[in-house]
């Protein structure tokens, strides 16, 4: 489930050096032989369980009776502190609320490892990095796709897809204010939808080297954003009870590989950038369009850091500055997208962690320090500053070994598109509408989105 939520382009090359994979023979803490310390150390804290059917409390309570992830795992907390495990039939889960904890945990190569998914039944190819269970196996894999980047999608071809989505993008708010005006409302709602489309034509414009229309219609898009929402069970899927995830995956590839061929790449070619291209569309169709929405949100909240924004702008040779991307990070620690930031570690083998046992196989998640958040939001101008935070926020990418290589262009690509929204508007909330009402979120899939509909004000600058 959460790994589905941030799959979208993945890892930064920055902050790689958090964790650097293992080479040659793994370590003692790899061996599948359990040390004597780890023989004798304790069990990782959970609900009760039950041999082959798991937790009973979590069953009844979430699988059975509905209530909401968050809430079970927010209870669990209170419970048992800050690391705790559920465990779910065959598959055991260990969720780690504190940030200096994850930090530790995912600086260990027992906990370096991911799910190794068969590739049929993922829209992602073969050489999806996250197919393989283990970072050194990934690493050939990782070096193609790094050089195949750096050759194809530049900052370059970044500013052109922006540049090239820009009217569309400002289209889609303009009308969502004409409708809000129609209406006698007060401002715009927020044009989710539009806006993920001309994303995803942007995106597809950054990986498949065309403009926004030149690989998929704007009705292609819209069939490839309803079978990525297939995909991942989210609200807006196509009502079709006998579809499967399969059947959705099958599809997403036909549409991507069928934007690829209209490029002129060969059948090779179209298969080693598909999984780069097919992360970037999750994250440009779902992932990209919900930080963004939250990101308008919070700033909104905030007009000095508006200001801000608009007077580097201004200044700077870069095309958005750079308090902007520690500002984003900011955002996307306040503003849970998920239950989970970033993508699950896997154990490759037993480990102690502070006197406990992690099992082998477990998937370890790092719960997104917005689920647990009490008391009022920090500032955004000191989040400019806060270099820990923003590579705490770049979790979503996943880290190092484990992090996507496409991850450093889609922020850029992020950047950028918010650069084009604050260069050009001031966005403010319309009633006195409070911090908490602004960032409520209910779940949506695999995904947390914005509960209420506050509308904004979009004013020319």
């Amino acid at each position: 489930m959460h790994a589905a939520a941030v799959i979208g382009a993945l890892a930064a090359a920055h902050i790689s050096g958090l964790q650097q994979p293992f080479r040659g023979s793994p370590p003692r803490a790899i061996s599948r032989r359990p040390r004597a310390s780890v023989r004798a150390s304790k069990a990782l804290p959970g609900p009760f369980e039950l041999p082959g059917l798991g937790a009973p409390d979590f069953l009844f309570r979430y699988s059975m009776g509905g209530e909401p992830l968050g809430s079970v795992l927010l209870d669990y907390r209170e419970q048992f502190g800050d690391i705790f495990t559920i465990k779910t039939g065959p598959i055991r889960q260990v969720w780690v609320v504190s940030e200096a904890m994850v930090d530790e945990m995912y600086s260990l190569p027992a906990c370096s490892g991911r799910s190794q998914l068969p590739a049929g039944k993922t829209p992602f190819g073969d050489k999806f990095l996250f197919l393989k269970r283990d970072p050194v196996a990934a690493q050939p894999i990782r070096k193609e796709q790094q050089r195949w980047l750096s050759e194809n999608a530049g900052g370059k071809d970044v500013r052109a897809a922006v540049a090239s989505m820009e009217p569309e993008l400002f289209a889609a708010i303009e009308a969502a204010v004409a409708a809000g005006a129609s209406e006698g409302a007060n401002g715009a709602v927020w044009p989710a939808g539009p806006v993920g489309a001309c994303m995803l034509g942007a995106l597809l414009g950054v990986f498949g080297g065309t403009n926004l229309d030149g690989s998929l219609s704007l009705a292609e898009r819209s069939e490839l954003l309803s079978s990525l929402a297939g995909y991942r069970k989210r609200a807006n899927a196509p009502p079709n009870p006998f579809a499967t995830k399969l059947d959705y995956a099958q599809r997403v590839r036909e549409l991507l590989l069928d934007a690829l061929r209209r490029t002129g790449r060969s059948d090779a070619e179209c298969e080693e950038v598909l999984p780069l291209l097919v992360s970037a569309c999750v994250g440009g169709g779902e992932i990209f369009p919900l930080l963004m929405q939250w990101t308008v949100r919070r700033l909104a909240l905030d007009p000095a850091a508006q200001a801000e924004i608009r007077s580097e702008l201004e200044s700077s040779s870069k095309p958005y500055g750079s308090s902007l991307p520690r500002m984003l990070a900011a955002v996307m620690r306040q503003c849970p997208y998920s239950l989970a930031i970033g993508p699950p570690r896997k154990a490759l083998a037993d480990f102690e962690y502070r006197g406990m046992t992690v099992p082998e196989g477990s998937l370890v998640f790092a719960m997104h320090p917005g689920v647990p958040r009490s008391g009022p939001l920090p500032s955004l101008s000191k989040a400019a500053r806060d270099a820990q935070g923003e590579s705490r926020a770049l979790r979503m990418f996943g880290v190092g070994s484990r992090g996507c290589t496409a991850a450093e262009t889609s922020l850029a690509f992020l950047c950028s598109a918010l650069a084009a929204i604050f260069r050009r508007y001031e966005v403010t909330v319309t009633d006195a509408v409070d911090e908490e009402e602004l960032l409520r979120y209910r779940s949506d899939g695999s995904l947390l989105v914005p509960d209420v509909d506050v509308r904004l004000m979009f004013t020319r600058v």
